[in-house]
């Protein structure tokens, strides 16, 4: 008895996910279900329920840009991280609500879509579907032969993306920033911005740098006298502060950042806002990629974990 009423408690509790997709048999949306379903913590959610759907591009409703010059050169980039700093900023910067800071110039902002998912009519369908399927999450993939996603509302990647790209742009709806290096003086300059407009995910957590559980943006002292000393100044700077352990070092020889280590919960400089006009010195938990910085892995770091299964409305069962 009481094992049933676990079980509907559960199961009354769960979260689902639809991955809506437009392609034909589904292959691109049933690998990122799969990939979902073998990702840590992902797959350590028994609460969180993944379900594909097909549907037609009428249905769907999303709408494609025409090719650019500049989308064939993204698509023939082997660089997975470029890539998807190219893909992204396109998508991004097209939904970002305020005036182009003055280092964006019209002839390097690169305002073209890839794909938009946030039509009338994508918007109209998705939201019935999300009503009809009782879910509290949606991920487009959408039929495309380029390189390409964004991270809004509903998450979007296209049929020719890896499927990693998926877990990526659902991060950021979740509170993640990215951890890669902003192309250009023109995109770091929107993200970097303090006074950006921000999407906050339900765990309180934006997607841009400084509002973000995995990157904190702040510069550096000249030095720092101990560990208590930069917990004492940058403590309710750095959300990840509980995770790091008393005995990890938080300087080198006076200077803020910890020692590279691998699995350990630090302080490590970030790239992400290098080539903002004003200098933003970024900073992030780990010293190794994940997903946030490159496609070419799927880790997730342990102390990003509390926070997606916030985000999501989930339980992680070790």
């Amino acid at each position: 008895m009481i094992a049933l009423l676990l079980a509907l408690s559960m199961k009354a509790h769960a979260t689902t996910m639809l991955i809506v997709t437009d392609q034909p048999k589904a292959a691109k949306a049933q690998e990122v279900a799969s990939l979902f379903r073998t990702t840590e913590p992902y797959s350590l959610m028994k609460d969180l329920k993944l379900k594909v759907i097909q549907t037609s591009a009428k249905k769907l409703g999303c709408k494609a840009s025409p090719f650019s010059e500049e989308d064939l050169v993204a698509t023939s980039d082997s660089d997975q991280e470029n890539l998807l700093a190219r893909s992204e900023w396109r998508e991004r910067a097209m939904n970002f609500n305020a005036a182009l800071p003055p280092s964006c110039s019209n002839k390097e902002n690169p305002i073209s879509r890839l794909i938009s998912c946030d039509t009338p009519r994508a918007n109209a369908y998705l939201s019935a579907l999300q009503k009809t399927e009782k879910a509290q999450h949606v991920i487009v993939v959408k039929t495309d032969p380029r390189y390409g996603g964004s991270g809004g509302e509903r998450p979007v990647i296209t049929t020719s993306s890896p499927a990693s790209m998926a877990i990526h742009e659902l991060m950021h709806q979740l509170g993640f920033a990215d951890e890669y290096s902003y192309i250009s003086a023109c995109e770091a300059d929107i993200y970097c911005s303090s006074t950006a407009d921000d999407y906050k995910s339900p765990s309180g957590y934006g997607f841009l740098p400084g509002t973000s559980f995995n990157v904190a943006a702040f510069n550096a002292r000249t030095n720092y006298s101990s560990n208590a000393d930069v917990r004492k100044v940058h403590g309710s700077q750095i959300p990840w502060i509980s995770f790091i352990d008393k005995s990890t070092d938080l300087t080198l020889n006076g200077k803020l950042g910890s020692a590279p280590k691998p699995d350990q919960v630090g302080l490590y400089r970030a790239v992400v806002c290098d080539l903002a006009t004003d200098r933003h010195e970024t900073w992030q938990s780990t010293s190794e990629p994940t997903i946030m910085k490159t496609l070419a892995t799927t880790k997730i770091p342990k102390d990003y974990w509390a926070t997606i299964a916030k985000s999501l409305g989930t339980h992680i069962t070790p």
